[in-house]
């Protein structure tokens, strides 16, 4: 039996994830997050209401909504890693243009999967990045800009 495929539903979204610091100085990256229908969406965004409603929860310090956010991505793109030598101190700029397709680095990770975790921890230890993916994921969840999807009366 073929399943009909509309417009638009790939298996993931891609969503720019910015982040900002004090300075001015700005980085951007692509995540790809699953995407789900409807109903299985609103399920996964009502996990999301329920762990950031959960007495005591901290914004920056959850790691159930590390775990949860986590789950949600498929790959990350166009990501710069400054990478430093401990013998030398110097350093250099890795870049990844998506980690489905990373080789694995010895002091790093073994395998695409890996890399992914150990890049997602990186950034979530900065807040900046983490406020930015944790607002990509409700976007991801609700699947829709309300601006562009707009109806114009």
């Amino acid at each position: 039996m073929a399943k009909l495929i509309i417009e638009m539903q790939e298996p993931s979204v891609e969503i720019p994830v910015y982040s900002k610091d004090a300075s001015g100085v700005s980085k951007k990256i692509i995540v790809g997050f699953k995407r789900y229908e409807t109903l299985a969406g609103e399920s996964r965004m009502a996990d999301y209401e329920r762990i950031v409603a959960a007495p005591g929860f901290e914004m920056l310090d959850s790691a159930e909504l590390d775990t949860f956010i986590k789950e949600e991505i498929l790959y990350l793109k166009k990501v710069e890693l400054p990478l430093r030598d401990e013998e030398t101190n110097k350093v250099t700029v890795m870049k990844i243009a998506d980690t489905r397709k990373v080789k694995a680095l010895e002091t790093l990770w073994a395998d695409p999967a890996e890399c992914l975790d150990v890049l997602l921890d990186a950034y979530f230890l900065w807040s900046s990045w983490r406020v930015s993916f944790i607002s990509a994921v409700q976007a991801a969840l609700v699947d829709m800009s309300f601006e562009e999807n707009s109806r114009k009366n």
